[in-house]
């Protein structure tokens, strides 16, 4: 129990590379932050730190549950996936989905908690 608890910070330490809030921050300031910044009731990217725990107005699951991207709506409306976890809507954005690589650079945030 006492070597797991040590473990744990370091299996949750932030990559090197500048993955975290900051690499999560940036995908959304590129492609999601012109439709949904402070002036978006409904959702305000730009401040990704502030949707934890936050529910989502059309399935009360929360947008960003820290360490669960599975169990996080705005990580799954990004896979495409999120209709079968009740949403509605197209992928977001619409136009050009976001690459793997991104896709990892958030579930990698969500993951660190």
């Amino acid at each position: 129990m006492l070597l797991a608890s040590l473990l744990l910070p370091l299996m949750i330490a932030p990559p090197e590379g500048g993955e975290g809030l900051e690499a999560a921050q940036a995908i959304f300031d590129d492609a999601c932050t012109l439709c949904h910044d402070a002036s978006d009731d409904t959702l305000n990217l730009e401040d990704a730190s502030a949707l934890v725990g936050v529910p989502s107005p059309s399935t009360k699951m929360p947008l960003v549950d820290p360490g669960n991207p599975n169990n996080s709506y705005l990580y799954l409306k990004m896979l495409g996936t999120h209709t079968e976890a009740g949403g509605e809507g197209a992928i977001m954005p619409p136009a050009s989905p976001f690459t793997d690589d991104e896709l990892a650079l958030v579930e990698t945030w969500i993951l660190q908690g």
